[in-house]
């Protein structure tokens, strides 16, 4: 009877191997180009000196010490010509059941926002010095982090806000950068400040000045005192969305002069005293009985010299649903009364509640079984879009992703348009997540708009790529077109058919979004929100010519990694050896089961011998 546990043994083996045989080639890894060791990682201190007065500005300080939060709450990177920025924020200084902490809603006065900024030379991520003993650069540079900023905010902080106008690879980095949104109680009135982050526009041509020169800062302080919801920094103005209010966003203009000097303590406050407001907004806008409310605010690309194009979406949670609209609204109308038109992007429903699923089994028939109701929870909503803000891309209550993307179709792309707006053609799309697993963390943009980045809690970063199917045979068609302009275009074009729709569009020669590359988490967690795609460009050409595309991604440990999008690390052969050393949560159970069987038939055959002898 030894062969029926000799039969049992050699099944389970097999039942392995099948497994094994399961596996997916996995995607591409970009090539790994700095990988800091422990001791080069970002370090974060315990304690931090509180304001000893009440002005905004926080660069004096007390013996009073206050406990930081570990991690922060949210980080930053921000890419310049020579340097790379890390920015680390704690939204309050306090433990959440801190006595001094008074409030019941979003505002809690008490807890101090702190800022932590640190720096390293761009010259290192380009390089692969993944093995620091070995780069003679790398000992020099990349030994540590120069610290730059730190600021003690008197109030909390309550949100952020980055304006993707980074490195290129075809000009310098100018302009404002990012915006800390933090609030100050004064007496009876809850003022709300936004501190700038900027490049300035005066720096000093010489080399020494060039290298020297940092972001800087001021602080402005937005109209009116009801709570600010939704908060988005715009090149020249800033854009934001209060709660309760009768327009759904309002902007504030910033000055002209906003970059140039005096910078960061020497520059006076800004006041902004006036704001504009946007379209309306109405009782049938928003559901009844809320029990939560998140959104998403940004500006958009706008054909029209002096108008503007904003973006809005508001996911409301109800007991029984999720009411999701986006809404991208335009002002170049000539109605003088309401100069705002907005038309309906996004308009979703989805159910809070969902039933746990159970396996079918015959041995149950007939009974009642109760299946789990399990109750979602509001996610986190992200947007990112590019440089010049022709390109956006935004989450939702669930997957897949949705994007916007403007074209002026210079391509010929438009088969059909019956609508009156020839010149503000925005498609819609969507980034297919079948291949992600978690809840999504963040979104990147490259500054052009065609490399996305989105991380999940899975610690897991995927790169999606967004192109055209038939590119070379566009490109030949396009050069054709303006070779003989004159010919007719109908042989390049598919025939149309009569359409009830505004646009049609040539959907096989549209650009779409692909996972091109994933980044595994052997190296740590991903860090939230920071992660930038930048260009090394070839100074010795004017305009610079991007010569490789880098992504800078952020860890939680403090390790600061760039990869090169290029290029993909070797691939590691599929097989039964990979499936034992990779997947040994799967396989050692199986074991262990075959085990306890085979061990089991084998008292059960000498059972049966002593009994036979």
């Amino acid at each position: 009877m030894q062969w029926r546990a000799l039969v049992l043994l050699l099944t389970g083996l097999v039942v392995i191997y099948l497994v094994s045989l399961l596996q997916e080639t996995p995607y591409p890894h970009p090539a790994k180009l700095y990988i800091p060791p422990p001791s080069q990682r970002l370090s974060s201190p315990t304690t931090v000196d509180s304001p000893s007065s009440t002005s905004t500005t926080t660069t004096t300080t007390t013996t009073t010490k206050r406990l930081l939060k570990q991690p922060p709450d949210t980080t930053l990177l921000t890419i310049s010509d020579t340097h790379v920025y890390h920015t680390s924020l704690w939204f309050e200084l306090f433990p959440p059941n801190h006595s001094l902490r008074l409030g019941s809603r979003s505002f809690k006065n008490g807890g101090l926002g702190y800022l932590l900024q640190q720096r390293q030379e761009l010259s290192v991520y380009y390089t692969n010095t993944t093995d620091p003993s070995t780069s003679a650069t790398n000992k020099t540079t990349a030994s540590g982090w120069e610290t730059t900023h730190e600021h003690v905010f008197n109030g909390p902080i309550s949100q952020h806000s980055s304006l993707n106008n980074g490195r290129d690879g075809s000009s310098s980095t100018t302009g404002v950068q990012f915006a800390v949104l933090y609030h100050i109680l004064d007496d009876e009135d809850l003022q709300h400040w936004a501190r700038i982050f900027y490049f300035p526009t005066n720096t000093a041509l010489d080399d020494d000045s060039t290298v020297s020169a940092g972001l800087e800062y001021k602080d402005a302080l937005l109209p009116g005192s009801t709570w600010i919801s939704l908060f988005s920094l715009e090149p020249s103005a800033i854009l934001y969305s209060r709660d309760p209010d009768a327009y759904r966003f309002r902007w504030a203009r910033l000055p002209n002069n906003l970059t140039a000097g005096p910078h960061s303590r020497y520059a006076d406050l800004i006041v902004l005293s006036q704001s504009e407001h946007g379209d309306r907004t109405y009782l049938y806008d928003q559901p009844e009985d809320i029990e939560e409310h998140t959104g998403l605010l940004s500006g958009m690309y706008s054909p029209i010299l002096g108008a503007m194009q904003v973006f809005t979406l508001n996911a409301y949670k109800t007991y029984w649903n999720f009411h999701v609209k986006g809404v991208m609204a335009e002002n170049a109308t000539a109605n003088l009364l309401d100069p705002w038109t907005g038309r309906k992007i996004i308009d979703d429903d989805y159910d809070v509640i969902t039933h746990e699923t159970l396996e079918y089994m015959a041995i149950v028939d007939g009974v009642h079984i109760q299946h789990e109701r399990i109750k979602l929870d509001m996610p986190m909503l992200h947007l990112s879009r590019s440089k010049d803000a022709k390109v956006l891309v935004m989450s939702s209550i669930k997957y897949p992703l949705h994007s916007l993307v403007y074209m002026d179709d210079e391509l010929g792309l438009v088969l059909q348009q019956n609508g009156n707006e020839k010149d503000n053609i925005w498609i819609k799309d969507q980034v297919d997540m079948d291949d992600m697993d978690g809840d999504l963390m963040g979104l990147q943009l490259d500054t052009t708009g065609h490399y996305l980045a989105a991380w999940t809690n899975k610690d897991q970063l995927f790169i999606f790529c967004r192109r055209q199917l038939h590119r070379r045979s566009l490109q030949h068609q396009h050069q054709q077109q303006r070779q003989h302009p004159y010919e007719p275009q109908e042989q390049h074009r598919k025939p149309v058919k009569e359409d009830d729709r505004d646009l049609v569009l040539d959907e096989d020669r549209l650009e779409r979004w692909m996972l091109s590359m994933v980044i595994t988490s052997d190296q740590g967690e991903l860090t939230d929100k920071t992660l930038y795609l930048c260009c090394e460009s070839s100074v010795a050409t004017n305009p610079p010519f991007c010569l490789s595309l880098v992504i800078v991604v952020g860890m939680k440990n403090g390790a600061v990694h760039s990869y090169s999008l290029d290029k993909a690390e070797p691939q590691k052969p599929i097989n039964f050896w990979s499936f034992v050393v990779e997947q040994w949560h799967i396989w050692l159970p199986m074991s262990i089961v075959i085990f306890f069987f085979v061990a089991s038939e084998n008292q059960q055959a000498s059972r049966i011998d002593n009994v036979q002898h």
